[in-house]
């Protein structure tokens, strides 16, 4: 069975809050997935339903468009108090080509399979799609215009199950526009993908795929034998295009539990890096620890990953790595436990959880940041017991600030929302969040029928449900209150024509370039003049966010190289760590990156690492990086010893590049090329005057 439960983001204590928002938008888009199975007659899906709502009273119409095809196949009209059930076809064994792909499909482009629904009018409404067999059920909530961006992660869980015919992880892209470059790089190299019937038909090392608007392209990395890098080879993968693009992921079947026979499904739709933030509250489901884990994947490198609100940090990424958070760290091991997980930079976060002690019952879930931003109303979530046509027992998962008082949060559901729950249920059900005095969570079984949730401030609504084997979870919040940068480039797009944009409406700006805040820019636009990674905080009343990064290039291409060292002085047989950092910012691919060290003669040198290439045995230390793409950062570490010394002497790394550029370097960036520490013969004291 697939269970689960979406849960949850939130909130930051705060007097603002944005309402009727959420998952809620003017357009959805739902590129297609593959699952593995059917040729043994046993599919992760093959019943699909696709739900539109609304919180309008009013009836609003909806364009439903496939693929590239420019005229819709259907209009349908919703409402609040008339949802929409659009069935695109169940196809053979579940793969309709629309939804999920059959095996001649996939690995190629397609300009026939997903979906595109549109109000006609801009009105706001919900895409919930729905899908079931006996033994399988799942759920994805289409985020709207914030699913739609230029730089992704492939996410998931690690999928390590034995059922080797059944077990696979696909993750299907939708363009917005025409001619849209993608490139997807940064899975292992033994990584492979089905190309038609041939599983592994796919061994590039990196992809390019040219999309129109409207036309998918699916890869799908089957795990066929014990140990297969297709386990998690995938994870963490970027997946990065010159226009938007929506993603969704899906592992069909999965089974994140080692060694475990069985498995079960799941879908989900995710956004890009610049809708990601940096906190995160987890609600465990009713699995055995085996499969009760959250997974956090890195974006940036030096990520530092806190739990339940430690000082120190439980893990350090670079970027497109992950961890696996121990299930021992939620608040309790039965379902409803919480855990509060918190970095240093944003990160996407993946929830592996179950249904029930089975180990069959198992589902992913991608998990919304926390913010001060979230709505104040999830209005609706239609026949929360249907899925596709089985009716399974469920309930909600609430996340609120925890200055709402509970009399103030208003949970109705079934038949014209003619059900309340009651104040005393809510504060029975009421978990404080370990690490955090903001939040507060609930789990709230045997709610019925449509379900509306409002509150005097923000929170995050989630549900869950199950039917013997068959489970299946929805996710209503947060996204599209996430504020961002985005770019708009005229002319030719070179610096300064690059123009940033922060979501509007805001009281205060502070727009901040590689960290550092730049003076006496306060509107919610920004002209840069130099390459590099920008962000922006915005500020309404107490209410304060801190954007994802946007890295911003010029024609000309940029690399820049940053060196440290983790103290300023040391003694003799001291131990210091020097780090160098070499990023690339440009439209196109720069190769034969390499970097030289020259290391000080009074260090001796140990071991050394990179994120990516090889290091040379002997000084210079030369360093070969080889090709990067826009955005890239990659790290050489170097650990060292202090020679004796009879004096107090000073050594400097020093480093310098070579690479192959399409033109000349803007160099508009600063670099820093050396780095020195000091050592001193005996420790150095200080002395009170």
């Amino acid at each position: 069975m697939r269970l689960l439960l979406k849960l949850l983001l939130l909130l930051l204590t705060t007097s603002y809050a944005v309402t009727s928002i959420a998952q809620l938008s003017d357009i959805h888009y739902l590129p297609p997935l593959k699952q593995r199975g059917p040729q043994q007659g046993n599919p992760a899906l093959d019943n699909h339903v696709i739900w539109l709502s609304t919180p309008s009273t009013t009836p609003i119409s909806v364009n439903i468009f496939k693929g590239r095809i420019s005229t819709p196949v259907a209009t349908v009209s919703v409402s609040k108090s008339s949802p929409y059930q659009y069935l695109p076809g169940n196809g053979t064994l579940g793969n309709n080509n629309i939804t999920l792909l059959t095996e001649d499909s996939t690995g190629r482009i397609l300009s026939t399979a997903g979906l595109r629904f549109e109000s006609t009018n801009g009105e706001l409404f919900y895409v919930n799609w729905r899908a079931q067999n006996a033994a399988h059920a799942s759920s994805l909530t289409a985020k709207g215009r914030a699913a739609m961006g230029k730089s992704f992660k492939w996410v998931g869980v690690p999928n390590r199950g034995t059922s080797y015919g059944l077990l696979s992880n696909s993750m299907g892209i939708m363009a917005t526009e025409d001619n849209t470059i993608i490139n997807i790089f940064g899975y292992t190299t033994t990584t492979f993908f089905r190309l038609g019937t041939n599983e592994s038909g796919i061994t590039d090392d990196n992809l390019t795929v040219t999309l129109n608007k409207g036309q998918t392209y699916v890869l799908e990395a089957p795990v066929t034998a014990a140990s297969s890098p297709n386990q998690s080879g995938w994870l963490g993968a970027s997946i990065t295009s010159d226009k938007d693009i929506v993603v969704n992921i899906g592992q069909l079947h999965v089974q994140p539990g080692s060694g475990l026979s069985n498995q079960d499904a799941g879908i989900d739709q995710i956004v890009p890096e610049n809708k990601l933030g940096k906190e995160y509250i987890f609600i465990r489901g009713n699995g055995v620890s085996a499969l009760e884990f959250p997974i956090i994947i890195a974006t940036e490198n030096d990520t530092k990953v806190y739990i339940n609100g430690s000082a120190t940090a439980a893990t350090t990424l670079n970027a497109g790595k992950s961890y696996e958070v121990p299930s021992s760290n939620y608040s309790e091991a039965t379902a409803g436990g919480n855990m509060y997980i918190s970095a240093s930079k944003p990160v996407y976060a993946v929830q592996s959880l179950a249904g029930a002690a089975a180990t069959n019952t198992g589902d992913i879930n991608f998990i919304a940041p926390v913010n001060c931003l979230l709505s104040s109303e999830i209005d609706n979530i239609p026949s929360i017991t249907d899925i596709a046509g089985k009716t399974v027992n469920g309930g909600v998962t609430l996340l609120a600030s925890a200055t709402i008082p509970n009399s103030e949060i208003s949970i109705k559901y079934g038949t014209n929302f003619g059900s309340t729950v009651s104040t005393a249920t809510l504060e029975a059900a009421q978990k404080s969040v370990t690490g955090t005095s903001e939040w507060k969570t609930f789990f709230l079984s045997g709610l019925t029928g449509d379900v509306s949730v409002t509150a005097t401030g923000p929170i995050a609504v989630g549900f869950f449900g199950a039917s013997g084997d068959a489970g299946a979870s929805g996710y209503f919040s947060g996204f599209e209150t996430i504020p961002s940068v985005e770019v708009t480039t005229i002319g030719n797009g070179c610096l300064p024509s690059s123009i940033l944009t922060a979501t509007a409406g805001f009281s205060q700006y502070l727009w901040y370039n590689n960290g550092t805040i730049l003076p006496d820019v306060s509107a919610n636009t920004y002209t840069p003049t130099a390459a590099g990674s920008y962000s922006v905080t915005v500020s309404n009343g107490s209410c304060t966010y801190e954007s994802a990064s946007q890295n911003i290039f010029d024609c000309t291409p940029e690399i820049i190289v940053r060196t440290e060292a983790d103290k300023t002085y040391t003694t003799p047989n001291g131990a210091v760590v020097f780090k160098v950092y070499v990023k690339y910012l440009g439209d196109i691919d720069v190769t034969n990156v390499v970097v030289n060290t020259t290391f000080p003669s009074n260090f001796s040198r140990g071991s050394s690492s990179a994120t990516f290439g090889s290091i040379g045995a002997s000084s210079p230390f030369t360093w070969t990086v080889g090709t990067m793409r826009n955005g890239e950062e990659h790290i050489m570490t170097i650990n060292t010893t202090a020679n004796s010394t009879a004096s107090t002497v000073t050594g400097t790394m020093t480093v310098s590049t070579t690479q192959t550029f399409t033109g000349t370097e803007s160099n508009k960036a600063t670099d820093d090329f050396t780095e020195t520490v000091t050592i001193y013969p005996t420790a150095p004291t200080c002395v009170d005057p």
